[in-house]
């Protein structure tokens, strides 16, 4: 057996400076070989990234490894002098961060960035450094790579960030490249894009690979070996084929069950109950046993042991100890239980009666202006014409990639950004006509769930306040009434009421998710425009978020505009589809006609790039060329021609209409004039 490259032994991180020491990483073994890809999936807080960066030494300061060898290519790295770590960093491990709009200076360009890891690692200097950053940008497919190394990262595109940031951690051809969430939040075409870059570049350079996800699709797609990790330990470790066809612990098959995919109609998505639990405890047994199904007495007696499944497939679970136990706990595991996608069942309702929300023509342009007096010159089209329509109890989604204008469509209907031109009619009045105080009052129709409910909650406000401010500001019930309902309102989203003395920071990325939403509902509205409120959560939580609006849609009979680039969450929650491009609807209708029957190339592209975890349901991937072109010069004619593999000069010429193909199904394409 060939050496691997990366040995890791009972590593253990421990964070100090409160009462107890929090046991971030508590004894993680794991090996990656030459040319492999390690994926390691948890939920958020399990210690996956306190993994990664104990191992590139990259550790904040209340950190200490406590115990542990890190051996990486016959180098011992936690006995290195920080000096010589320095030397190692950069050029023998590279690293990918989550969040390439934080993770680059805003105030250096490109060129700038990638030299700093090419002149501190390499002896190449002057003209030769540029021609290298140039051969970089070339090798990670960004175009016209001369002229990008001049820009700043705020001029370049989320996609194009993110392969900046893959071309400085390749810049010195490293053995271990440690990616970090690195396509978590992007859209499915860059996705796509970013996952088949770093196979070709991996296949290229025989890199090693340790990928930290929660994206069990994107594992699929990339990894060779899987460890699951929980509460600081690897719970399972096994080759891909082993892990997607026999998931061996329950926590494992937790995750698979609460994937949204493919689950659609009445069915509820299975969820984790509780969350993964306080790191300052000193477990006693297993971690996984206060949220697991099949929890045993001796689960909670002693630590769960480690069991060898077969060659490379090992689990921490007692159902698998002690011979002809195996078959048993597989058929344990194989059993539906409360909770359970296959219980809980709720069906929204969609109505027949006139649609609540008519958006006619609508437009949103910024203008672009210039010059010392601040001249019009231009505008960003970001909104250039959409109609769409929404009935009580539906929920509509809103896809395509970011910088198409669904987030500006969202903003508008609410008028949170004036519209240009168009009409928005909710229960058939028309919001443009409406005067100041007559718009505030019909505001508690309509509300917005946004991405990052962290940003979007005040941090010096407890959640009670949170709760009662639009209720307070709308004018509706008096104080103790307002009081009241806030604990009301934590209950219908699954908290405690006695949760509402806290502050946003003391909860999860999901429950403040949930906090998000009641107070969105306080007001008790029709309409609920939800922005990405998924995109960033774990599959656990994520599965939790949305059994609780498919839940909240049917018992209150709530419509959702739900603004996405998710097709499996897409899938689970939307009776209709409108798939956006550059500011238009290309494509509308029923969500089983539109994702079973795409017809517009641009909806064809999207669906083939959705990575599953099934390679027998993979379509062939539509590779579009080139990027989003700008909202403020949009091409002649049909705006997606320069992309679209099937372009004709009519398609160059002139912008098509819509098309009935069948029913309600529209698009916008010369293909099916």
């Amino acid at each position: 057996m060939a050496t691997p490259l990366l040995e890791v032994r009972d590593l253990k991180t421990w964070l100090m400076g409160g009462d107890a020491p929090v046991r971030a990483v508590d004894g993680v073994d794991m090996t990656i070989g030459r040319g492999e890809t390690y994926a390691l999936v948890g939920e958020s807080g399990c210690g996956k990234s306190m993994t990664a960066l104990s191992v590139a030494r990259l550790l904040p300061e209340n950190a200490q490894v406590r115990s542990g060898t890190v051996n990486l290519g016959g180098t011992e790295l936690l006995g290195l002098a920080e000096a010589s770590m320095r030397e190692v960093r950069g050029k023998r491990i590279g690293m990918i961060f989550q969040e390439p709009g934080t993770s680059l200076n805003p105030v250096l360009t490109v060129g700038t960035q990638i030299s700093e890891v090419i002149l501190r690692h390499t002896a190449l200097r002057g003209a030769r450094v540029r021609d290298r950053c140039v051969e970089l940008l070339d090798s990670v497919g960004i175009p016209d790579a001369a002229r990008r190394l001049d820009e700043f990262p705020f001029q370049l595109s989320g996609g194009m960030k993110q392969r900046v940031m893959i071309a400085a951690a390749l810049a010195c051809d490293p053995q271990l490249l440690i990616a970090d969430e690195p396509t978590t939040a992007l859209d499915v075409t860059i996705q796509a894009q970013v996952i088949a870059l770093l196979k070709k570049l991996q296949s290229e350079r025989n890199m090693s690979i340790l990928l930290i996800t929660h994206d069990l699709a994107v594992v699929a797609q990339i990894a060779n070996k899987v460890g699951i990790m929980y509460a600081g330990q690897i719970v399972e470790q096994a080759s891909r084929k082993q892990f997607f066809e026999h998931p061996a612990h329950p926590y494992s098959r937790k995750l698979f069950q609460s994937l949204p995919g493919g689950v659609a109609g009445e069915a509820s998505l299975a969820v984790i109950p509780g969350s993964v639990p306080s790191m300052t405890r000193v477990f006693a047994g297993c971690r996984f046993a206060e949220r697991c199904d099949l929890r045993k007495p001796e689960c909670d007696a002693r630590p769960a042991p480690w069991v060898e499944l077969d060659y490379q497939h090992q689990v921490r679970c007692v159902l698998h100890a002690g011979a002809g136990q195996v078959a048993d706990a597989n058929q344990a595991l194989r059993e539906p239980k409360s909770g359970s996608a296959a219980s809980a069942a709720v069906q929204p309702g969609v109505s027949d009666d006139a649609p609540l929300l008519q958006v006619e023509g609508l437009e949103v342009h910024f203008p672009i202006r210039r010059g010392l007096f601040k001249r019009t010159v231009g505008a960003v089209r970001a909104v250039d014409g959409v109609s769409l329509q929404l009935g009580a109890g539906e929920c509509l989604a809103l896809v395509g990639e970011s910088g198409c204008g669904k987030t500006t469509v969202g903003k508008s209907i609410l008028r949170l950004v004036p519209p240009t031109a168009g009409r928005v009619l909710l229960d058939n009045v028309e919001l443009g006509d409406l005067k100041r105080s007559q718009l505030r009052a019909r505001r508690k129709d309509m509300q917005i769930v946004f991405q990052d409910p962290y940003a979007s909650l005040n941090p010096r406000m407890r959640v009670a306040e949170l709760l009662q401010e639009g209720m307070a500001a709308l004018g509706v019930g008096d104080a103790e009434w307002r009081a009241q309902r806030a604990h009301e309102l934590l209950s219908q989203v699954g908290m405690s009421a006695d949760m509402s003395s806290r502050y946003p920071h003391e909860f999860s990325g999901g429950q403040r998710q949930r906090i998000a939403i009641a107070r969105a509902l306080a007001v008790d509205p029709k309409l609920l425009i939800c922005d990405e409120p998924t995109s960033a959560l774990d599959v656990s939580v994520q599965a939790q978020i949305l059994n609780l609006l498919k839940a909240l849609q049917h018992r209150l009979r709530l419509s959702y505009l739900f603004i996405t680039h998710d097709f499996s969450v897409v899938e689970f929650l939307a009776q209709r589809v409108a798939v956006m491009y550059l500011g238009r609807i290309v494509e509308s209708g029923a969500r089983d006609a539109v994702l079973k029957n795409p017809r517009h190339p641009y909806t064809r592209a999207l669906l083939s790039a959705v990575p599953t975890i099934d390679e027998k349901t993979q379509r062939k991937t539509v590779q579009l060329k080139g990027e989003l072109p700008s909202p403020a010069n949009p091409p002649s004619g049909c705006h997606f021609h320069p992309r679209c593999p099937e372009a004709s000069d009519e398609c160059r010429r002139e912008y098509p209409g819509q098309t009935h193909v069948a029913g309600e199904h529209l698009v916008a394409c010369h293909l099916y004039r």
